[in-house]
């Protein structure tokens, strides 16, 4: 039980929360459909109108975060970010698309790791197009890389992505509900709201501000829980499988398809 504490005018009230910390916009990075490397494609087959679309949400993680997946990267000029694969299975041969920034830029990413078990993926992000005074705005977000690190169910969380052809960043809050699994194997499942367009996106701990994991689903008996890919399980995976090759599966894809069919509708 928490304990009061005694003031000249009495029992004084519970100590106060402290504000809400959020994404900055500057480590989220919008998708774009109209960008892909639909080099496979004919020209007839893409839409101006989609330019604006978002077909996904990524997140630039920090540097401190980004050295333990050991991929390599130019940090003056390239920033790692890390989004769910079903955004960017598209992409086409070249594996290469756009992004845009909260100041308006494109920029230029790519795939360069993808594991479609926990539909995650990694992508190099160039800054080229950033002024160098700017480029220090995308610093990144640090995670919670430890499966002991990971919220406890009731645990405050706000979910940040792109909805659709919105040019700011949705904003949600909820409360972590699973953090063992319980609605799909690997994931991590909350109540905040996401919607199409947010897949990819940052799910952080409201307190500390600290990255949680990817939104990725929501369920299909139920819209008002959601699943995310925790970070946890993105680092182990790399750990193990090594980030110098794609991790493709025939048999963890198919069994992926198949759990999603039954229990999620992917954004």
């Amino acid at each position: 039980m928490r304990r009061r504490t005694r003031t000249s005018a009495g029992l004084s009230a519970a100590p106060t929360p402290t504000p809400t910390p959020t994404a900055p916009a500057a480590h989220i990075l919008k998708l774009q459909v109209g960008e892909y490397d639909f080099s496979y494609a004919r020209p007839s087959d893409l839409s101006a109108s989609a330019d604006n679309l978002a077909v996904g949400t990524a997140v630039i993680l920090a540097k401190e975060d980004a050295a333990l997946l050991g991929v390599p990267y130019c940090g003056r000029t390239e920033r790692l970010a890390i989004s769910n694969t079903h955004c960017v299975e598209d992409i086409g041969p070249r594996r290469k698309a756009k992004a845009k920034t909260h100041l308006g830029v494109k920029i230029d990413i790519a795939v360069v790791c993808i594991v479609p078990l926990f539909d995650f993926c990694i992508l190099r992000c160039s800054l080229d197009a950033i002024p160098p005074a700017q480029r220090d705005l995308f610093a990144g977000l640090r995670c919670l890389t430890q499966r002991h690190e990971m919220p406890c169910p009731g645990t405050p969380v706000t979910a940040h992505g792109y909805a659709l052809d919105s040019e700011t960043v949705h904003t949600t809050q909820g409360i972590v509900t699973s953090a063992s699994g319980s609605h799909l194997p690997g994931f991590l499942s909350h109540s905040a709201s996401i919607a199409s367009g947010n897949s990819g996106g940052p799910l952080v701990e409201s307190a500390s501000g600290k990255l949680v994991g990817l939104n990725t689903a929501t369920l299909v008996e139920s819209e008002a829980i959601a699943l995310a890919v925790p970070c946890w399980v993105v680092f182990a995976t790399i750990r193990q499988q090594g980030a110098d090759r794609n991790v493709r599966s025939e048999e963890h894809t198919s069994e992926l398809q198949s759990l999603t069919n039954l229990v999620c509708r992917l954004l």
